[in-house]
């Protein structure tokens, strides 16, 4: 975007370059909707059954560890997960009071990481697509179902979702250097496996920035190096300590007995590449794992888990409660999908104008590769899940907002409203689904 249109949409929507603070009508919309979802989140903190999370046995099994001061078990369900969420974990339960479930804390810190994501992607939006644009993009990631979900659950999603936002960010601000995109990278990659991508983004970003062919090199190196010495001793130790190469211990589930006999009989049990071309209406009319036609399509299975909750990870289990909380969501959901999708078009189509959105665009799409190999070679329903794509919120966020903005402006104005809805809906069926 170039800075006589930024000038102008900053203009537009409240931002205006002589000095003036107001917020419109959109961003306060927009900020109120975020908070009801928040609180939302809030209510399923306190509610949600202990170890009922998703994973969250596994993730607490290694707190513990860490708590009791060694190391977690390897073989165990989740022991393959880099510790840095856990390990802040058991010091958060050294900290808190007693009278505080340790679940609940767990589950704080899952929302810090997540609060600590919108607030990220709304500084570096509203720096570059003015205060409406990034008000609207970033309270629709916000208040996504599967952001919703992750950042109500105890897990290493937000964390490592919180750290590749920061790196991404960083590489936008030349000043930074290359030690802060390669630091953050580096810690999104202790945070979870799915962290390890956006390192190449960032050795990558350095290795093209503007200078002398010897300090990229070196900033290349630094890229590289960083978040080689953060993990590397993680995955050297799982290898060592159960003969594991390190990828398979990248890849997850080939150290746990129990992981792996659960994955072996889940359906479908096979893929076709029909699986990411077919997409039925079930993905919005019935989105949940028990309609066939939902369970063997990847492309529908990903939409509904983005905008619904088909695995039955936060809402009642019943069939009935998934399907009338869900539909609705995920109805909402195809506005701000279509808007995304043309707004990725237009970032590489105008490389340029967007340069801003390349990192990051980048980055979606390593992770849309990894994503498409691990369903292909786990072809399970639980393989499909659109929190692994969590890191994306903020080339998601950015592709929204860069979409909407090309819109004329009447068109702008009412897909703003609808992108609002959007995020009301969805805030409405899962704040409200404990309460049907």
């Amino acid at each position: 975007m170039d800075r006589s249109r930024e000038a102008a949409g900053a203009q537009a929507d409240g931002s205006a370059t002589d000095g003036s603070t107001r917020t419109s009508l959109v961003a306060r919309v927009a900020f109120a909707v975020v908070a009801l979802s928040i609180a939302g989140r809030a209510v399923g903190i306190a509610k949600l059954p202990a170890l009922s999370d998703y994973d969250g046995a596994g993730h607490a099994l290694n707190v513990a560890a860490l708590y009791d001061g060694r190391l977690p078990e390897p073989s165990s369900w989740s022991g393959f997960h880099p510790p840095l969420f856990h390990a802040v974990g058991a010091l958060a339960l050294r900290i808190a009071p007693e009278a505080v479930p340790a679940h609940v804390v767990l589950r704080v810190l899952s929302l810090a990481a997540a609060l600590g994501t919108v607030l990220l992607t709304w500084r570096f939006l509203r720096a570059r697509c003015g205060r409406d644009a990034a008000a609207v993009a970033t309270a629709v990631a916000a208040c996504s179902p599967v952001f919703f979900v992750a950042s109500s659950m105890l897990g290493n999603e937000t964390t490592c979702t919180f750290f590749v936002t920061a790196a991404l960010a960083a590489l936008a601000r030349p000043a930074s250097g290359a030690a802060a995109p390669a630091l953050l990278a580096g810690l999104a990659a202790l945070s979870k496996a799915t962290g390890l991508l956006v390192v190449p983004v960032v050795a990558l970003a350095q290795a093209l920035r503007p200078g002398r062919p010897a300090q990229r090199i070196g900033a290349l190196a630094l890229a590289c190096a960083i978040p080689l010495a953060l993990v590397g001793p993680f995955y050297a130790s799982v290898a060592l300590r159960t003969g594991v190469s390190p990828l398979a211990v990248v890849s997850g589930g080939a150290l746990s007995p129990d992981a792996a006999e659960e994955m072996s009989h889940q359906p479908p049990g096979y893929r076709r590449l029909a699986h990411y071309t077919d997409v039925p209406a079930t993905a919005v009319l019935h989105p949940t794992t028990r309609d066939p036609a939902l369970l063997r399509s990847v492309t529908a299975l990903l939409y509904a888990s983005a905008w619904a909750d088909p695995h039955g990870q936060f809402l009642p289990v019943s069939d009935a409660t998934i399907s009338r909380a869900g539909a609705p969501s995920a109805l909402a959901g195809l506005v701000p999908t279509l808007l995304a999708i043309s707004g990725i078009g237009a970032i590489l189509l105008a490389p340029r104008r967007y340069a801003f959105a390349l990192p990051g665009t980048l980055f979606l799409g390593v992770l849309l590769a990894a994503f498409v190999q691990y369903t292909w070679s786990v072809p399970t329903a639980s393989a499909v899940k659109a929190s692994y794509l969590l890191p994306a919120f903020l080339p998601a966020a950015t592709a929204l907002a860069v979409g909407t903005d090309r819109l004329i402006p009447v068109a702008r104005r009412i897909a703003q409203w609808l992108l609002l809805a959007t995020a009301a809906v969805t805030t409405a069926a899962f704040s409200l689904a404990w309460w049907l």
